[in-house]
């Protein structure tokens, strides 16, 4: 006659115990943020064929401070053809180096390809500098970067290509990221964005009770359903986004 109460009260403590490790996974591990507002990829333009000769490159101005910057390259050789890519961040056009980064581009059938570069050293928020990619001279594949149409608020500097300043009407794409976790991340947005981070509380409120009152619905006909759904969808939905999305 008690096993449903201590089989309901084994399901909430796994239950609560699922949810517990699932936000603390969420708080703890780190995530590349975007820390620029970027318009839709699928907006990109062609800038190139580039090479070590026509060296792709722009000013930027880190709202924050960021650790990574992605760039949209397109390799023109068959699919799987590798590039290593250099992206260098100088402190001005011709001037000392600040950071750098090495990665690879791949060849695929989406055409551009978000190519992410870990900077060996962070740049600091409100300091104009330029970077710039350095495209491999023994390279055989030609080598197109994204660009986007200028005068965007996204893309507040200037193109240069060559080392001298590009078209007037084109920037390239570029987005800025900085690794936090989440708890990180939180406290910076206090800091920094707080109009936005209250909106996300209020979303992660409201979706909280959503869940419970979803798993007091649930469990009137499934009461083994009733706390997994209230206290542990909600981390695992959120687990999903920031996994996949983020990572």
């Amino acid at each position: 006659m008690c096993q449903e109460p201590v089989t309901s009260r084994a399901t909430t403590s796994v239950s609560g115990l699922a949810a517990a490790l699932l936000w603390l996974a969420l708080l703890l591990i780190p995530a590349d943020w975007s820390v620029s507002s970027v318009p839709p990829t699928s907006g990109v333009i062609n800038i190139g064929p580039v090479s070590s000769y026509v060296v792709p490159g722009q000013t930027i101005l880190p709202p924050e401070r960021v650790t990574s910057i992605a760039v949209p390259i397109r390799v023109g050789g068959p699919f799987g053809a590798e590039v290593a890519i250099r992206l260098s961040v100088l402190h001005e056009i011709g001037g000392r180096e600040i950071a750098a980064a090495t990665s690879t581009a791949t060849s695929s059938a989406a055409g551009f390809e978000m190519v992410e570069f870990g900077l060996d050293r962070a740049l600091p928020a409100f300091e104009w500098s330029y970077m710039e990619l350095e495209i491999p001279f023994e390279t055989e594949w030609p080598i197109v970067v994204g660009g986007a149409t200028a005068d965007r608020p996204e893309f507040p500097g200037q193109l240069y290509l060559r080392g001298e300043a590009g078209w007037p009407d084109q920037d390239l794409f570029h987005q800025l990221l900085r690794r936090q976790s989440l708890a990180q991340r939180a406290s910076t947005m206090w800091s920094l964005h707080r109009p936005t981070f209250l909106a996300y509380v209020a979303i992660l409120v409201a979706a909280t009770l959503a869940c419970l009152g979803l798993g007091l619905v649930v469990g009137e006909n499934q009461p083994r359903l009733k706390w997994p759904v209230a206290l542990a969808l909600l981390p695992a939905a959120t687990a999903v986004y920031y996994f996949y999305a983020l990572l």
